[in-house]
């Protein structure tokens, strides 16, 4: 199963995009496709999903993310706090991002191999996204590698640990 979110907005339409991209990769797959509270077409990428040779259920605004997340073996989202949702699930992901500033913080998270970034979405190349695909599919040492570097990177303690430097901070400021 795929997860595929592209933030609650997706101002960058990339949906339909990934759908598109998702048809041209070998294979037929179970995809969860989740719709933020902002997405402005559902009627068109409920009438995309119809033509799409995969299983696609989608999901309109849903309560909690994580619980669509942990039914993928991996997923494609947005660059935006989906990376930072999938990192501390521990959940593989290629990352197509809606700007420069989300690809600059996903170069981050590459470079911690939580993730592939594929750049910002509207310049990804169809091969490139195939190629990216094909690796997750076919690589059960990857997803399990990025898993665990997930759930390092992202641990979700971070506001206590800044608590403590802010304390810390005051306390040398005395």
């Amino acid at each position: 199963t795929v997860v595929v979110s592209m933030g609650g907005g997706d101002p960058g339409r990339l949906t339909p995009k990934v759908v598109s991209l998702l048809n041209d990769c070998e294979g037929i797959y179970n995809i969860i496709l989740i719709l933020g509270p902002g997405y402005k077409s559902p009627a068109e990428i409920e009438e995309i999903c119809l033509q799409s040779k995969h299983t696609i259920e989608i999901v309109h605004n849903p309560q909690s993310m994580g619980e669509h997340f942990i039914h993928g073996d991996f997923a494609v989202t947005s660059g935006g706090v989906t990376k930072f949702e999938t990192a501390f699930l521990g959940i593989p992901s290629i990352v197509l991002c809606q700007n420069d500033y989300e690809y600059s913080v996903a170069e981050i998270f590459e470079k911690n191999k939580t993730l592939i970034n594929l750049g910002v979405g509207e310049q990804i190349d169809a091969e490139e996204f195939k190629n990216a695909f094909n690796l997750l599919v076919n690589s059960v040492d990857l997803r399990k590698e990025m898993f665990q570097n997930g759930i390092q990177c992202i641990d979700g303690i971070g506001k206590k640990r800044i608590v403590e430097r802010v304390k810390k901070y005051i306390e040398l400021s005395e």
